[in-house]
């Protein structure tokens, strides 16, 4: 079993679907900015926090640049979660697109 990938600057259209999204930076990253109705697990934290959440969740991650969320995603693939996505970019790239748009 794997995870999908999605871009970070359609990440609404997960949160729609159901998702959780996790933002797995550092609390002192958040001051930068956060995606809405995320919810911060840093990545140091996440096996000893993530047990709060059934294996078959939907749950979307998300970092600064994409890098962690990668990590964080394989991690949770290993410990039996079954619908995993990595939102590509990151909250810098959503950031970068949204600026674009």
């Amino acid at each position: 079993m794997s995870f999908r990938h999605h871009p970070a600057h359609r990440a609404g259209e997960l949160v729609a679907d159901g998702y959780l999204v996790i933002d797995v930076r550092e609390p002192h990253e958040l001051a930068a900015g956060a995606l809405p109705d995320s919810t911060n697990i840093p990545l140091s934290q996440l096996r000893q926090r993530i047990g709060a959440y059934p294996r078959t969740s939907r749950i979307a991650l998300i970092c600064q640049t994409g890098n962690r969320s990668v990590e964080a995603a394989d991690t949770l693939v290993r410990m039996g979660f079954t619908n995993v996505v990595n939102l590509l970019g990151g909250v810098t790239g959503a950031a970068r697109r949204s600026v674009a748009a």
